[in-house]
């Protein structure tokens, strides 16, 4: 049985990387994102041989993520996978912090999961198995120097929403976990002072940062058969740069 994988956030480069993975694997694929790469992505997965449709989405408005939510309810039979991967990061230190950038921060992070955890959550204890698979992050898991609050704050919160939910949810065959990234090869250490760079990177015991298919496998593996006596749990892929 094919199942139907949503992927926010997909044209990312973790979100591209977990979409190709599960192209891979024979999922079809509900790929979501606020830009139009998004529909190269899908055009590209397409050309391969996957069944993709991909969808515009304002992940701060509450409406259009209902309406998505709607199209994954709709189609192939339903959503079987939630990836609750789309993340933004705030730009400003707290003491400068418009409660506007908070705001969007929290509604992409922390309310758009929410938003598509109860509308889709239904979907999936109707067919007595689901999986939803939130992407936090180290920075939800413990203080890093160069942290944005919000961001931080978020991912947090993106944690505890997930030990609810896989309690609530456990009885009906449905898993929720959370993976929480330390340093990915996303490009983001390059937009960093280099004596900034360089002292994340010294904090990491593996000696390097994690590259984006190692996310998409951890991914993988949530939303499979196999993982099915997890639930709650958030997997910290940071190579050693934070043990719990």
């Amino acid at each position: 049985m094919q199942r139907l994988a949503v992927v926010t956030g997909a044209a990312g480069k973790i979100g591209v990387a977990i979409s190709e993975l599960f192209a891979e694997r024979g999922y079809r694929l509900l790929l979501a994102d606020r830009l139009g790469a998004v529909h190269d992505l899908a055009a590209r997965l397409e050309a391969g041989g996957a069944e993709v449709k991909s969808h515009i989405v304002d992940l701060t408005r509450e409406a259009e993520v209902v309406e998505f939510a709607k199209v994954a309810t709709d189609l192939w039979g339903g959503c079987d996978v939630l990836i609750n991967n789309a993340g933004i990061m705030g730009r400003h230190p707290t003491e400068e912090m418009p409660k506007r950038e908070w705001d969007v921060v929290m509604a992409v992070n922390l309310t758009a999961p929410f938003l598509l955890c109860r509308e889709l959550l239904p979907v999936m204890r109707a067919k007595g198995w689901g999986r939803v698979v939130n992407l936090a992050s180290r920075l939800g898991r413990t203080y890093v120097f160069n942290a944005n609050l919000a961001y931080s704050a978020s991912k947090a919160g993106l944690i505890g929403l997930t030990r609810q939910l896989g309690g609530e949810f456990a009885p009906h065959g449905i898993t929720v976990n959370a993976i929480a990234p330390g340093s990915v090869d996303t490009g983001y250490l390059e937009t960093l002072a280099a004596e900034d760079a360089a002292r994340l990177l010294n904090n990491i015991p593996t000696g390097r940062a994690g590259s984006t298919r190692e996310i998409a496998a951890a991914a993988a593996y949530l939303a499979s058969d196999e993982a099915a006596f997890i639930t709650g749990a958030c997997l910290d892929l940071n190579g050693g740069g934070w043990m719990g």
